[in-house]
């Protein structure tokens, strides 16, 4: 399975195409925004020993502040765009701690 997966993203056509800028700039957003959601649910159930439902909310809180924080820095506060790559990664590890309930 996982190297089906691996074709799959090494092979489809957003890789093959000329601008994939946008592209690339959707998986990282989506990306950071998982690992950050993953890190701070670990620290939040682990460390501060909290339920599995409330480290995830305050997980995600956590990780959009973050993404609201760079957005800010860069003074592209206003752009949406960014906020909902950043959403798209989050709820896809809630989706993930749900589905493998770490």
């Amino acid at each position: 399975m996982r190297y089906y997966l691996f074709l799959l993203l090494l092979f489809s056509q957003p890789a093959l195409a000329d601008g994939h800028d946008d592209f690339v700039h959707l998986t990282a957003h989506a990306g950071a925004s998982f690992a950050l959601q993953t890190i701070f649910y670990g620290v939040n159930s682990r460390a501060f020993s909290l339920s599995p439902p409330l480290a995830e909310g305050i997980a995600l809180l956590e990780t959009l502040a973050v993404g609201l924080l760079y957005k800010g820095s860069e003074g592209d506060a206003g752009n949406l765009t960014s906020f909902t790559q950043n959403m798209l990664g989050s709820t896809l590890a809630v989706g993930t701690h749900l589905v493998f309930k770490f």
